[in-house]
């Protein structure tokens, strides 16, 4: 006759095994997928790290398409007729105007608010350039304001990049 001590373990004990592997694997997991700075430490992902880094993306996009309107605003393509220069004159105004409205729309973190200032200032300058560029025989003075309202674009885009390399680099 074989005798078998059965021994009863109260439930918490038999759970905590269980309960121990869920954590550690929780945590490989965690540490795994989550976000890491340049030097490859975690950081945390907090609602503020989130809006500054949204931001930064939409910044960058709109850095991308005020270059992409300033050089077109710049290209003089002799070959062009008038109504089709016109055209596109008007298009890159709507394009310059519409950059501003979503500038002025896009609230900025705190952190941010004198990047946001100086994006509006050059999404301004830009709109001002395509206007003075709308006109179909450039006088003197206008051809002078788009000059000018280019070449102060041109400095805030320095600044603007300055700022955006250094946010880059301090993530």
């Amino acid at each position: 006759m074989r005798v078998t001590a059965e021994l009863d373990l109260p439930h918490f004990l038999r759970v905590l095994p269980w309960a121990a592997l869920c954590v550690v694997v929780l945590c490989l997991l965690g540490w795994r997928e989550s976000p890491r700075d340049r030097e490859g430490r975690p950081y945390l992902l907090t609602p503020a790290n989130r809006a500054i880094r949204a931001y930064m993306s939409v910044c960058t996009g709109w850095r991308r398409e005020m270059d992409r309107i300033r050089l077109e605003l710049l290209a003089e393509d002799g070959t062009e007729d008038f109504y089709s220069r016109s055209v596109r004159m008007q298009q890159l105004y709507e394009q310059a105007v519409g950059l501003q409205t979503a500038v002025a729309r896009r609230s900025a973190p705190a952190a941010l608010l004198g990047l946001r200032q100086r994006f509006s200032t050059a999404a301004g300058l830009l709109a001002s350039a395509a206007r003075y560029s709308l006109e179909p025989v450039q006088a003197a003075g206008d051809r002078q304001k788009r000059d000018e309202a280019l070449a102060s674009l041109e400095s805030l885009l320095g600044e603007i990049d300055a700022i955006l390399a250094e946010l880059e680099e301090g993530r």
